[in-house]
């Protein structure tokens, strides 16, 4: 979601809001001993005309017991299509005009990504994980006026309890 309110760029506060998406989809896993291959592909539940959005990861772990711990590299690429760019990064003429930021309309892109991830099991119960990315952002995307960085880096951590 985007909310022109919460930004402190006089421009980007002359935009009009981006809604929240609630995405459902289907997610597929791919098994082998030579790594995973995951693939989704989501849409917003809201509303179809945001576009909608798939992907492919590659993950390889390698820890012989998994049960306890795991670490490994992920790859992946993103897959953005025309109308999930533009309801997140386009900028209409209206919204040229009254903000003084260029006019934009991208095209569907592909994000590719990078990074590692695991977890340590504790206790039959209790596990701690995380995973790093590196996501290497697609000219159609960072070519809009609303976008500041080519490359986003996310950190995720967690603790989980199993009931």
């Amino acid at each position: 979601s985007f909310d022109p309110k919460e930004n402190r760029i006089a421009e980007l506060q002359q935009l009009d809001k981006r809604d929240i998406r609630i995405e459902t989809g289907l997610n597929y896993r791919y098994r082998q001993p030579w790594g995973d291959i995951n693939a989704e592909v989501t849409l917003n539940a809201r509303g179809l005309d945001t576009g909608y959005r798939g992907a492919v990861r590659y993950e390889y772990g390698l820890s012989k017991q998994p049960l306890i711990w795991q670490f490994g590299p992920r790859l992946g690429v993103e897959y953005f299509s025309e109308d999930y760019v533009n309801y997140f990064y386009g900028i209409s003429a209206r919204e040229a005009q009254r903000s003084g930021l260029a006019a934009y309309s991208g095209t569907d892109s592909f994000n590719l990504a990078a990074g590692v991830g695991g977890y340590f099991r504790f206790s039959e119960r209790w596990t701690l994980g995380g995973q790093w990315n590196r996501t290497f952002v697609d000219e159609n995307i960072t070519d809009s006026p609303m976008s500041a960085n080519r490359d986003l880096y996310t950190t995720f951590i967690f603790v989980s309890y199993r009931f």
